[in-house]
């Protein structure tokens, strides 16, 4: 079993979601540690995210895990779900949109994110809806897919900034299937090579009632976005570039060393990143060794997650968590070597 994402609760109770490298839709189990003990939960389900709820759900979960195909898991007792209107392929209320990828708290509220320019809220009563609902829908792309991964929220200004790739259109297979059926080669490589585009990365933002596109600073894919507490944008670009925003669009290189940048979070009203084997962070828009430096564990980093007073780095075998400047490892639920 290897970890493949988790999140944290304000309380720092712990929940992360493990799978093993298979195709089986039902591989991944997760965990949730809270107090002393870590309590197992089997969703029978591809679970693309968990994410913590402020205040608990009205079944008393501190956390859901929400399913590709947008089944949402509450994490307690006998695990009841329910279903987002719209994402997947399966269900009756699927739109074949596509599924959800991922989920995060913006403004204290878990939001899902996916495939056709998907993002839902989740209310009060524990029920997502779309952001639609809201605000206006992002412009279409004729022929494309947007993917959103990542989303942020600046109430101060009522702007939401959203970023993901624009997945390009495949080659049409009628084109080609009369090509090839001609024999005509030169017919059939044109056909082929007419559509074929790389995905690129994209970030929108709404303000003032309207969505924009920004300009994307670098050709890479764009995984995800934060705001500090100062209000300050950080994109991470795929490639490994950690950029921000601070005004008139105008973006300023933050890192871009060659290294991956495997995730990122704020911890002590810092922007704290793990780029290789190494914690970074942020002050002034200059990156400084986040000291204790990070030891070393088995595993590549998965994701970084922090409370008011802890800095936990998931990797795919093991937990490490940085508290009162000391890094101590966590014990696993199981044996992350074999599998479940």
């Amino acid at each position: 079993m290897l970890i493949k994402t988790g999140a944290v609760s304000k309380d720092g109770s712990l929940c992360i979601a493990l799978e093993n490298p298979s195709d089986r839709a039902d591989d991944t189990v997760v965990f949730v540690f809270d107090t002393s003990e870590w309590r197992r939960f089997d969703p029978m389900d591809l679970i693309e995210a968990v994410c913590p709820v402020p205040g608990s759900t009205p079944q008393g979960a501190q956390f859901i895990a929400l399913s590709s195909e947008g089944r949402v898991f509450e994490l307690v007792g006998d695990m009841p779900f329910s279903q987002i209107p719209g994402p997947g392929f399966e269900g009756s209320e699927a739109s074949g949109r596509g599924p959800i990828v991922f989920a995060q708290l913006i403004a204290d509220r878990p939001t899902a994110f996916g495939f056709g320019a998907q993002v839902y809220v989740m209310e009060a009563d524990s029920v997502f809806l779309p952001l639609t609902d809201q605000i206006p829908v992002v412009q279409d792309y004729p022929n494309d897919d947007i993917k959103f991964v990542s989303g942020a929220y600046q109430a101060d200004k009522n702007t939401w900034i959203m970023v993901g790739s624009i997945v390009t259109a495949s080659p049409d297979s009628l084109e080609i299937d009369e090509a090839n059926d001609s024999g005509d080669v030169d017919a059939l490589v044109e056909a082929m090579l007419a559509e074929t585009r790389a995905d690129y990365g994209c970030i929108f933002v709404f303000e003032n009632d309207t969505w924009r596109m920004l300009e994307v600073p670098t050709d890479d894919l764009v995984d995800s976005v934060l705001t500090d507490p100062a209000g300050l944008v950080y994109v991470r670009m795929r490639e490994g570039t950690l950029v921000a925003l601070p005004t008139n669009d105008e973006w300023q290189i933050v890192y871009d060393d060659g290294e991956l940048i495997a995730g990122e979070c704020i911890f002590g009203q810092e922007v704290v990143f793990a780029a290789g084997n190494e914690l970074l962070r942020v002050e002034n828009g200059i990156t400084y060794p986040l000291e204790p430096p990070m030891p070393e564990a088995p595993g590549y980093v998965v994701e970084l997650l922090a409370t008011n007073d802890s800095l936990i780095v998931l990797r795919s075998e093991s937990i490490s968590v940085l508290r009162n400047g000391t890094w101590v490892r966590q014990d696993p639920p199981i044996s992350l070597t074999e599998a479940v």
